[in-house]
């Protein structure tokens, strides 16, 4: 988070005036820096920010409301969570099975080789064919120093065994069991869009818990235009961080003119080529809530800019 922001969130009564130093508000509303107190222009200038910096504070406080708070999943489950939302980058949506056997392959990858899921991320690399399925082999990758290497890899046979033992250990289930169409290679409604997305039903599971989707959010219009402008079917964690990339690099619903996908990344930018922001679209994206509350964030750097200047330049003419 950025400096300013921490700053603001501790309070408006402790600010930093135009002369660099810290500034405590108290009780009886002079501002004091150690203990010399402020006078004339300049505790006008404290009084002032401190006024304009009240909306702000409360329109990000409300915004944190309702950021969703949840309990801390197991390591496991958040295991199966990240897979998951790698495969689905990657344009693949595994079975259970498939997914569970792929989990066993890549934890003792991990026993074998001393690697803490903790300090690791996984990175499926395509099948011979330059495809990705639940047979592509997995770097589990560190980072040292700066710089991010391959650890160890589960190989498509490594899966192939752990799936092997799977079928060798399960027990008949007395439970009858729903069909339902293999999902380990994308389907003809799955294909992986430009952003490497797969289409389905992932996006419109997503949609209402974004906060862009609420027409009340002050980059609603901006996300919309995405969506309508983006591939069908692209995830709403895509989106949502497209939309708050875009925002943060000041680019919004009516100065926005391009967008260029073309690889591993995604471009946008104005008419005049500038501002422009080009998204890694190689890597998954963050969730939804933490694209959001970039945003959030963004915009409340902002109104604590302009909040600053305000006041500065009012207290030049008192």
């Amino acid at each position: 988070m950025p400096t300013q922001v921490v700053k603001a969130l501790s309070g408006a009564d402790t600010l930093t005036a135009s002369n660099g130093r810290a500034y405590i508000r108290g009780p009886d509303a002079t501002w004091r820096h150690e203990d010399a107190v402020a006078s004339g222009n300049l505790a006008s200038e404290l009084e002032l920010t401190r006024e304009a910096l009240m909306p702000a504070l409360a329109q990000h406080a409300e915004a944190m409301r309702h950021v969703s708070v949840r309990a801390a999943p197991s390591p496991e489950a958040q295991d199966r969570s990240n897979l998951t939302s790698t495969y689905a980058d990657y344009g693949v949506a595994p079975s259970r099975e498939s997914l569970d056997a792929t989990l066993i392959a890549v934890a003792r990858t991990r026993a074998a080789h001393g690697l803490d899921r903790s300090t690791t991320s996984l990175s499926p690399q395509p099948d011979s064919d330059g495809r990705y399925s639940i047979h592509s082999p997995i770097d589990h990758l560190v980072r040292h120093e700066g710089v991010v290497r391959v650890a160890a890899t589960t190989t498509a046979e490594d899966i192939q065994r752990a799936r092997d033992d799977q079928t060798t250990h399960r027990e008949p289930s007395t439970e009858p069991r729903a069909k339902a169409p293999p999902t380990d290679q994308p389907a003809s409604d799955q294909t992986p869009g430009p952003l490497g997305i797969p289409l389905g039903e992932t996006s419109a599971k997503e949609t209402s818990a974004s906060p862009f989707a609420a027409s009340s959010h002050p980059q609603h219009a901006l996300y919309a235009l995405l969506k309508d402008n983006l591939p069908e079917g692209t995830s709403e964690r895509r989106l949502a961080q497209f939309t708050s990339e875009c925002q943060r690099s000041g680019i919004g619903a009516r100065s926005l003119a391009s967008i260029e996908i073309a690889g591993e990344r995604a471009a946008f930018a104005t008419a005049s080529g500038w501002p422009r922001v080009d998204v890694n679209i190689s890597t998954p994206p963050p969730s939804v809530d933490e694209s959001a509350l970039r945003a959030q964030e963004q915009s409340l750097r902002a109104q604590i800019d302009g909040a600053r200047e305000m006041p500065q330049a009012q207290a030049m003419h008192l």
